[in-house]
């Protein structure tokens, strides 16, 4: 479009909204998203300063990991190539599809559009038939997108990265992201943990990171009011453990010891050599079932955060690169567990029969239209949770941009992702900061009601100068600290959280 008729559009476009305005919101109170329409324009001033604010970037270690998966690329491409024969572009679907299903035989994988296709999805499948070539290509397009997605990333000319976000960028409610509208930064929503070891906050400022506790989980929890889930939220229970304690009947104890002996391994020859050695009660017990390749802990995670939406044994064994023989013991316990998850389910189901509407825990409606099939059910069964769990996080970043608390003058915004809020304030001021995070701690804690039945999501706080995880890669990183009821003794956590990272 010309600088002519720019202004023009501008205006044209201006005007054509305000002159549809007052029937478009007939319709929205009539079809009953008045309070979703309101909610939505509510969140646009916390999103503009987010926008503006943005990160600082590590430009110095930056250039060192630009460099060190550039060498690591070339040893892989190396490998790939001595296998094949010959250079393989792992991003070229003709060279792929001619090398798998040409060269090698496999029978071809189409895709959702029905053309044949060799996406990631498809690796899997061929990774989880023994085919080495295919874990390479997987690898390497993980490599390549790693540096030309993130560590290659534009910024600004003041050197910060930044975001664009919409609010209505998703059915459910949260927030998603993008580039600027200058081609800088990038989608905060999906970064790579990887890259998040290089984006630190301001000089004398420190990361708050506060994240809802298996949120989407707790609300389907009181959705189909299964007891033994709600059991475990209100005991405090690591809902990991409890939900593998439960299909496998292997008592708490040894799920911990395995958790530590395995970790993330995934190696079922080595879990099992580990096992035999070191936890022969294990092997040698009458358990349901053992997963083979990974620890009893991780089988309860993968299953928490798959199966409630009526995922399938095959999708499960596709997810987590699995055997489907495996992955059917999981779902199937899974299902045999939870027995009140199938009747929540059907109960959808007939709703979306009936009526084709959903409602979420803020009064937030959505109608499910087009053809009633699995997939349709599936997205009505998401729905409430996913969005209730959104807007939890949603109403507390609007009440924390719109908070005039003298201590709030210093706290900064910088993203929302998923269940997460990211904000940073001045380090050594730890007594005013242990107040702040009391605050928006009760902004994420609001009181949601399902059937008559109350309750809350548990909130995490992890505080660091960098956004990543501390480990050895990034040692100032964020790490979790409890929040103390004590505020003298909670303080003391975040003083020692900080030096202890120096």
């Amino acid at each position: 479009m010309s600088n002519y008729n720019w202004p023009l559009y501008n205006c044209i476009d201006a005007a054509v909204d305000f002159k549809i305005h007052d029937d478009v919101m007939k319709d929205v109170y009539e079809q009953g998203h008045d309070q979703q329409y309101f909610d939505t324009m509510a969140l646009f001033p916390a999103i503009m300063y987010m926008q503006t604010n943005g990160f600082m970037l590590d430009q110095e270690a930056l250039e060192l990991e630009k460099r060190r998966i550039s060498a690591e690329t070339d040893k892989y491409q190396e490998e790939l190539n001595q296998l094949v024969g010959h250079d393989l572009n792992v991003n070229s679907n003709p060279q792929c599809r001619n090398y798998f299903y040409g060269t090698l035989g496999f029978p071809p994988y189409t895709g959702k559009s029905g053309g044949v296709t060799t996406d990631d999805t498809a690796m899997s499948r061929l990774i989880r038939k023994g085919c080495r070539e295919a874990g390479l290509v997987k690898t390497l397009r993980g490599l390549k997108k790693l540096k030309g997605t993130y560590l290659d990333v534009r910024v600004d000319p003041d050197g910060k990265l930044r975001s664009s976000f919409n609010p209505r960028g998703t059915i459910t409610g949260r927030l998603s992201s993008s580039q600027t509208l200058f081609k800088t930064g990038l989608n905060f929503q999906n970064v790579d943990p990887r890259f998040k070891r290089f984006i630190k906050a301001n000089p004398g400022r420190i990361f708050i990171s506060l994240d809802k506790a298996q949120a989407e989980w707790v609300i389907m929890a009181y959705l189909c009011g299964d007891p033994k889930m709600i059991s475990a939220i209100e005991n405090g229970e690591d809902i990991h453990a409890r939900t593998i304690n439960e299909m496998t009947k292997v008592p708490l104890e040894l799920i911990a010891e395995d958790s530590k002996l395995i970790g993330k391994l995934n190696e079922p020859d080595e879990i099992l050599r580990l096992r035999t050695l070191e936890l022969p009660d294990l092997i040698n017990g009458k358990w349901n079932f053992l997963p083979k390749s990974m620890s009893l802990r991780q089988c309860g995670k993968k299953t928490n955060h798959g199966c409630n939406y009526m995922e399938g044994f095959r999708m499960f064994a596709l997810l987590n690169e699995l055997p489907e023989n495996e992955a059917k013991l999981y779902v199937n316990g899974y299902r045999n567990t939870y027995i009140m998850l199938p009747r929540y389910w059907a109960d959808m189901e007939n709703q979306i029969n009936r009526t084709r509407l959903v409602e979420t825990c803020f009064g937030h409606k959505r109608r499910f239209l087009g053809r009633i099939d699995d997939g349709l059910i599936k997205a009505a069964v998401a729905h409430t949770p996913q969005s209730t769990s959104a807007w939890v996080v949603n109403h507390a970043m609007i009440k924390t941009y719109e908070c005039r608390d003298p201590l709030f003058d210093d706290l900064q915004l910088h993203a929302q992702v998923h269940d997460e809020l990211l904000l940073s304030y001045p380090i050594n001021r730890w007594h005013d900061m242990a107040q702040v995070i009391y605050m928006i701690r009760d902004f994420l804690t609001p009181t949601l009601t399902y059937k008559c039945r109350d309750f809350t999501i548990g909130t995490d706080l992890a505080v660091g100068e960098y956004w990543a995880e501390r480990d050895s890669e990034c040692p100032r990183g964020i790490t979790k600290v409890k929040i103390n009821p004590d505020k003298n003794k909670f303080a003391e956590a975040l003083e020692y959280s900080y030096k202890s990272a120096a």
